[in-house]
């Protein structure tokens, strides 16, 4: 596992299990799932893991940041912000328009209503995020700095874009983390070096995601030179198990990816929230993790792709994955491109509404949660069965 001097990935995967066709799903998975007889640790075992990969992330986010000035940026109005090599060497992502600093700095749009004045860039400018994912990648730290101390250039602004699916920069962590969790995790369980990783859903999901083509896909890149293109993959599943020198190599590259993006993030003043995006990853990974309910709320408002627009009934058939706050059961499930939060149909009653003020107040202001009683009061276990197999 890497890093695991420091971190405690033996420690979360004591809780979980290779399992195949799991006959607690319809139709059934194969993958890690949380142990069914869980251990009264779990929650608070989990919740370490989280603020220890929190923590080591910014340490090393720390020392990378102690290697430039602090505030001895030149900060230029013209010039180039990468060599002609760079361009030659991605044609389809970075070209003049990306290169001019006077380019980045005529695109930023004004917001005269806001005080005081902003500027800021929107999905037009998408092609500024693909040379950001970039120069991440590529390890151009030093002009990242330059851009994000910028008065004129609001890179912050880039981190977040989408017109039906996300396209900003942030999407370089949202794929390296969920691979780096997906390997060292599988690798801690046990079910790495057997190749049963291979077989489990999430390995084939995972896959696809970080390989096939969409809109403004430079995140991609350093995950299809090592496992090759969308439809390559599709048609077979990489062991890559099999050349573990390799693996140890991508996996020690996505962990630079995580702290170069915690480096460029807080110089633009904002929070990663880290142990948020580690709990929905590792819940995706594992579903029926147990984590303290205020993760498992947070989980599901990373991102513009995933929202808490349904609540519906429990399905009380899986008693293995609940959350309690105060007396009232909450299962959170993701579901492809949203998230669903499941509320007890007997929450439709007074106590409803402190269950919904309580999920509001975690996920205000990312998220507004539509909640409908008469809704909650309408759905059955029938109707759940067809809709998402729980």
């Amino acid at each position: 596992m890497h890093q695991e001097h420091n971190l405690p990935w033996n420690t979360v995967a004591s809780h979980l299990e290779f399992v195949y066709d799991n006959p607690h799903y319809t139709p059934r998975k194969t993958g890690l799932f949380a142990n069914r007889v869980t251990s009264a640790t779990q929650d608070k075992d989990t919740i370490f893991f989280l603020r220890n990969l929190t923590s080591t992330i910014s340490r090393f986010s720390h020392t990378e940041r102690g290697k430039y000035p602090t505030q001895a940026y030149t900060l230029p109005m013209s010039g180039d912000l990468f060599p002609d090599e760079m361009c030659e060497k991605y044609p389809d992502y970075l070209n003049k328009g990306n290169q001019k600093i006077e380019s980045w700095i005529g695109l930023a749009r004004r917001d005269d209503q806001s005080i005081p004045p902003t500027l800021y860039y929107d999905t037009s400018h998408a092609n500024l995020a693909e040379a950001v994912k970039i120069l991440i990648s590529e390890n151009h730290i030093a002009t990242l700095l330059m851009l994000a101390q910028h008065p004129l250039i609001p890179l912050h602004s880039l981190r977040n874009l989408s017109w039906g699916h996300h396209f900003g920069f942030s999407r370089v962590i949202e794929a390296a983390l969920r691979t780096y969790l997906f390997f060292n995790v599988h690798a801690a369980v046990g079910s790495l070096n057997n190749g049963n990783y291979m077989h489990s859903q999430e390995y084939s999901s995972m896959l696809y995601e970080l390989t096939r083509d969409f809109d403004y896909p430079a995140q991609q890149l350093p995950h299809r030179e090592f496992f090759g293109q969308g439809g390559e993959v599709g048609a077979h599943l990489p062991p890559v198990h099999e050349d573990l020198a390799a693996l140890r190599e991508y996996i020690k590259m996505l962990f630079e990816l995580l702290y170069r993006y915690d480096v460029v993030v807080r110089e633009c003043g904002v929070d990663p929230d880290w142990e948020s995006s580690i709990a929905h990853n590792l819940r995706r990974l594992a579903p029926a993790i147990r984590m303290k309910m205020e993760y498992m709320i947070r989980g599901i408002s990373l991102g513009e792709s995933f929202s808490a627009q349904d609540v519906s009934a429990f399905d009380k058939r899986d008693p293995h994955t609940r959350g309690t706050s105060g007396g009232i059961t909450v299962h959170l499930v993701d579901a492809e491109e949203e998230s669903i939060v499941h509320v007890d149909p007997n929450a439709a009653t007074p106590e409803f509404a402190a269950m919904r003020s309580e999920i509001r107040t975690l996920l205000a202001p990312v998220v507004e949660i539509n909640v409908n009683p008469t809704k909650l009061e309408s759905r059955t276990d029938e109707s759940l069965a067809g809709g998402n197999g729980r």
